[in-house]
Formats: structure tokens, C-alpha cells, sequence
């Protein structure tokens, strides 16, 4: 299914769905008829997706910048011997976009009362009969789901860690609240990873692959840790090796 058919298929489904969301509380008599109005406000269902688009990023970077400051007043004090990795801050842009699309209606609708004036009113209700639904009943609702989903990945975010330290290795998820914790003992294999694989695809993604002896395993790839840079890597690698007494291996991709 191509992105056309999916686009025939969820649009309609969507606009149906808002309808019994948000229907329009009343049809409100008009002064003027629907064709009038959509010439006259035509234009302006247009600058809104431009104002949609300018606005959700230019949101999604304050807002993320300012979850990025709260994870870092998050990081706690690093073992003395040893590594603490800590959420990448940088994912916060992407908790702060879940924001900006909750928000950028209520925005939008401001800059849209200074520029129409008395005229907004009149908008509104034009942009309410001609999609079929309450466009400002959904304001409400998309702006609370949106800060309840950026709250749970906020708590996670700021949770989730790896600590390497002299006697063991510590995992607090991002999905979960329980640690688990690894003895240098319990690494079954260290390997450098040479390609990562992206469906039947190879991709050049140099990384490492630890393996436990329980069969999980820690795989470097996924950067939504602070890693740092491939030389801190290479050295939070080496710690491990030395500790576990295993040897770093080489791999074509994952074992």
C-alpha cells in the first residue's frame, strides 16, 4: 500500500471520526452564504498549514529545550569508579514536539484573532461547517493528550540509566521502573559490530553488542543514551572488558 492509498484511506476516516468527537454544537446563521465565505477565507485555510508548520517546530524547540534543562538538573553524581549513562538530552526535542502539537492550535488561534479582528468569529464558523466538525472543541482534548503522553516520556526519559560500576553493571529501563543488574561474571561476549542491520539491509553503523548469560543483551546502537563520543564508547567498552575478563570479539553484524 502506497502513501497515496493511505492518505484516500485515513483522511475520510479521520474527518468522520473528529465529526463524532467534536460535532458542531448548532448551525449558526450566516449573513452571507458558504461560497462567499470560502472566497473570502479560502486564503487563510492556507496560511493556517503555513502557521502550522513554522509554528510546530519553532514550539517542539522551546518546548524541548526547556525538558532538556529539567534532565539535566535530572543528572545525578557519576561512581567514583566507573560510568553513569544518562538519557540523551537531545530526545527531549522530540518529547517537546509532542507538546508543540497539542499547542499549536491554541497559538495559531491566537495569532488568527489579531490578524482577523472581528472577523474570526465568522472564520471559525466557516472552517466548522465547511470540515463537518468543531475544530475548537478538539483544541482542549489534543493539548491535554499531548502533555499526558510528554509527562510519561518526561518521567521515563529522566529514569532511564545504565550504571557501570566496579562490582556490576545496572540497567533502569526506559519501558519500566525495575532495575537489573548484571555481575561481571554474568557477560557472556563482547563484540564489535561492524554493521547493523535495517531489515534485510546492512547498514555501516560500527557499534558494540554485549551479550549476558541470561540471553539479554546491551546493544550500543540505540543511541537514546548519552553515550558521548565513539572514543568515550570504545572506553566505556574497555572498563566492562577488563572487568568481565572477556575479550572484545569482531562481528560482521549482531550475534
Amino acid at each position: 500500500m502506497n502513501s497515496n492509498t493511505i492518505v484516500i484511506i485515513v483522511v475520510p476516516i479521520l474527518m468522520f471520526l473528529f465529526s463524532l468527537i467534536a460535532p458542531n454544537a448548532k448551525t449558526v446563521a450566516l449573513e452571507v452564504d458558504i461560497n462567499t465565505l470560502k472566497k473570502k477565507y479560502k486564503k487563510w485555510d492556507i496560511y493556517s498549514l503555513i502557521i502550522f508548520f513554522v509554528l510546530t517546530p519553532i514550539l517542539g524547540f522551546i518546548f524541548g529545550s526547556i525538558i532538556k534543562g529539567i534532565i539535566l538538573l535530572s543528572t545525578s553524581t557519576p561512581p567514583v569508579m566507573g560510568f553513569r549513562l544518562l538519557s540523551d538530552p537531545d530526545s527531549s526535542y522530540f518529547v517537546g514536539g509532542i507538546l508543540a502539537l497539542g499547542w499549536v492550535s491554541y497559538v495559531g488561534g491566537f495569532i488568527y484573532k489579531k490578524i482577523l479582528r472581528e472577523d474570526y468569529e465568522e472564520y471559525i464558523n466557516y472552517a466548522n461547517l465547511s470540515s463537518g466538525f468543531d475544530g475548537t472543541r478538539l483544541v482542549r482534548p489534543l493539548a491535554y493528550c499531548s502533555e499526558i503522553i510528554a509527562l510519561i516520556m518526561l518521567v521515563f526519559l529522566t529514569d532511564y540509566s545504565i550504571e557501570i560500576n566496579k562490582k556490576d553493571i545496572v540497567f533502569d529501563d526506559f519501558a519500566g521502573f525495575e532495575d537489573r543488574k548484571y555481575t561481571y561474571k554474568q557477560v557472556k561476549s563482547i563484540s564489535y559490530v561492524l554493521k547493523d542491520k535495517n531489515g534485510t539491509t546492512l547498514i555501516d553503523r560500527p557499534h558494540h553488542f554485549i551479550k549476558f548469560d541470561d540471553n539479554t543483551n546491551w546493544n550500543t546502537v540505540y543511541r537514546f543514551l548519552d553515550i558521548g563520543t565513539d572514543g568515550q564508547e570504545q572506553q566505556i567498552i574497555n572498563y566492562i572488558s577488563a572487568q568481565s575478563r572477556v575479550k572484545i570479539d569482531m562481528l560482521l553484524t549482531d550475534p
